[in-house]
Formats: C-alpha cells, structure tokens, sequence
C-alpha cells in the first residue's frame, strides 16, 4: 500500500530464532514468562524483588549462609541459583509451620503462645 507508515515498535530480528535475544555483554535475555524456567542464576537484586527485601537483606543473608550464593566472573558477582532461592523459601515455610500459632488483633499481634 503507497503512503502507508507502520505504527508500533519495530520487530527484533533474531539470527537464530530459537534462542532469546541479546542483553548487555551479549548475555541472554530470557522471554520466558515462567519464573521458573526463567533462568538458572539470579542476581542479588532479582532475589530482592521475588522476596520483597532490599539488596543489603539479599547479601546479610548469602554473608551468614542464610541463602547459598556464588562468586562468578572476573569480578566475583554474586549469583544465587534458582534452586537454591527455592530451597530457602520451603525452609522459612518449615520454620513457619513449627512457630506457635498468632492471633491478630486490630494491628497488634499477640502470640497465643
């Protein structure tokens, strides 16, 4: 069609369809919406924002041992595998469960034990 102009951002084209596109450095990028399957390694502020903690709580936690993590690269960036994020989650639910029981009363909580 003459005078027509495409509207919308433009198409990422992908020499190898079947894998993500670039990031920075050329590290993958994942478009997988399962966090799952997302990606085998996060960072420290990734492990932050799935916990709802800063980063400073993220790295208290991997210093004491709290939260597994591994130095990687050249510059010693901490990483914390999925897995690992996953096993101290069902940890804290285990910890939970053996706590005694809280009732909530207007804003103030009173232990019932």
């Amino acid at each position: 069609m003459v005078g027509t102009t495409a509207v919308g951002p433009p198409a990422v084209r992908c020499a190898q369809p079947d894998r993500a596109p670039a990031g920075a450095y050329g590290a993958r990028v994942s478009t997988d919406p399962d966090p799952v399957t997302a990606g085998r390694f996060l960072t420290l502020e990734q492990v932050g924002d799935e916990l709802a903690v800063s980063r400073a709580q993220v790295y208290a936690m991997v210093r004491d041992k709290t939260l597994l993590a591994l130095k990687v690269g050249g510059r010693g960036k901490w990483r914390v595998e999925r897995s690992e994020l996953e096993a101290y989650i069902a940890r804290l639910y285990v910890e939970a469960r053996a706590r005694p029981a809280v009732t909530v009363d207007d804003d103030e909580v009173v232990s019932d034990g």
